[in-house]
C-alpha cells in the first residue's frame, strides 16, 4: 500500500508540474495569437453550435455510464455483467496504472473488444463534434496522432501482452473525451472557443487541464508498461510512442503547410501568427524523443545485466 501510494503521489507531482508548465505557455501565447475583443459567432456558426451542444450532451451519457460502471465494478458484483469487466479494467488501469495487469484478470474476448471500441468510438465522436465548428483537418490530425501513439506503445511492449497498456490508454482517452464533452455541452464548441480565448484565466485553466490529461496519459502508459518491462524500458516505450505521434503531427502539418493548417484558427475571434519555422520545433523534438525512447526500450534490464 505504501509503495502504491508513493507511486501515485509521484505521478501526480509529475502531471501537476507538466500542467502548470503548460499553463505558463498558455500565458505566453499573446505573441503568437491575437484575440479580438468583443468577438461573437456569426449566425450560421451559432445555429450549428446549438446542435453540437446537444450532440455533446447526448455523448456525455454513454461516457458517464462507462465511467460509473467502471467505478462500481471495482467494488461490487456488477463486474460479472457483460462489458462491466472492460469498464473496470480501463478505470483501474487509468487511475492506478500499477494495477493494470491485475485489472485484466477474467476478461473475455468480448470485454477486450469493448476496450478498443468504446474509447475509440468516443474519441472519434468527440472530435467530430469539435470539427463541426472548425474545419476537420486539425481534429483529424490530432485524432490520428493519438491513434498512432496507442499503436506504437502497444507494439513496443510486444512480445508481452499489450492489453495492460491498451487498458490504460483507453481509460485516459475516456477521461479526455468526458472533459471535452462537458465543456462543449454547456453551449457548444464555438461558444467554448470564444469563452476560452476571451478570458485569460479560463484560457490558462483549459491549457492546464488539457495538458494535465496528456501528462497523465504518459504516466498511465509508463506505469502499465513498467509492470512488464521495468521502469527504464517503460520510459522508452512512452518516449518512443510520444515521439512518433509528435513527428506524425508535425510532418502532416508541414505537408499541408503551416499557413494552411493555421488558417482554420484565424477567424473573427482569434488570429494566429505562427511562423513556419515554429513547426520544425516539434519535428526535431519528436525525432529526439523517438530515438531516445528506442534506445531505452532496447536497453537490458538490471536483472539481465547482473545475470
Amino acid at each position: 500500500m505504501t509503495t502504491a501510494r508513493t507511486r501515485g503521489i509521484r505521478a501526480l507531482v509529475i502531471v501537476a508540474g507538466l500542467a502548470l508548465g503548460c499553463g505558463v505557455v498558455a500565458a505566453l501565447l499573446d505573441g503568437i495569437v491575437t484575440v479580438h475583443s468583443g468577438a461573437m459567432l456569426d449566425p450560421a456558426r451559432a445555429e450549428r453550435d446549438a446542435s453540437m451542444a446537444w450532440a455533446a450532451r447526448i455523448l456525455l451519457i454513454p461516457t458517464a455510464a462507462w465511467l460509473i460502471i467502471g467505478i462500481l465494478a471495482t467494488r461490487t458484483a456488477l463486474v460479472r455483467r457483460p462489458g462491466a469487466a472492460a469498464a473496470r479494467s480501463t478505470w483501474l488501469a487509468a487511475t492506478r496504472p500499477w494495477r493494470a495487469r491485475e485489472s485484466l484478470l477474467g476478461l473475455l474476448p468480448f470485454d477486450r473488444a469493448l476496450m478498443l471500441i468504446v474509447p475509440g468510438g468516443l474519441l472519434i465522436a468527440t472530435r467530430a463534434v469539435q470539427a463541426a465548428f472548425l474545419p476537420a483537418s486539425p481534429a483529424l490530425i490530432l485524432s490520428l496522432s493519438w491513434i498512432l501513439f496507442a499503436a506504437v506503445a502497444a507494439v513496443l511492449v510486444l512480445p508481452r501482452s499489450p492489453w495492460a497498456v491498451i487498458a490504460a490508454i483507453g481509460g485516459v482517452v475516456v477521461f479526455q473525451c468526458a472533459a471535452d464533452l462537458l465543456v462543449m455541452s454547456v453551449a457548444g464548441p464555438g461558444a467554448a472557443w470564444v469563452a476560452a480565448w476571451a478570458s485569460f484565466p479560463l484560457r490558462v485553466l483549459v491549457f492546464t487541464v488539457s495538458f494535465g490529461l496528456i501528462g497523465w496519459m504518459l504516466v498511465a502508459v509508463g506505469g502499465a508498461a513498467a509492470q512488464q518491462y521495468g521502469a527504464r524500458r517503460a520510459t522508452g516505450v512512452v518516449l518512443a510512442a510520444a515521439g512518433a505521434a509528435i513527428v506524425f503531427f508535425a510532418v502532416l502539418t508541414l505537408a499541408l503547410g503551416p499557413e494552411r493548417f493555421g488558417s482554420p484558427w484565424a477567424d473573427s475571434i482569434v488570429e494566429l501568427r505562427a511562423p513556419a519555422l515554429l513547426v520544425w520545433v516539434p519535428t526535431i523534438l519528436g525525432i529526439a524523443l523517438l530515438a531516445t525512447g528506442l534506445v531505452l526500450r532496447r536497453a537490458p534490464s538490471r536483472a539481465e545485466v547482473v545475470g
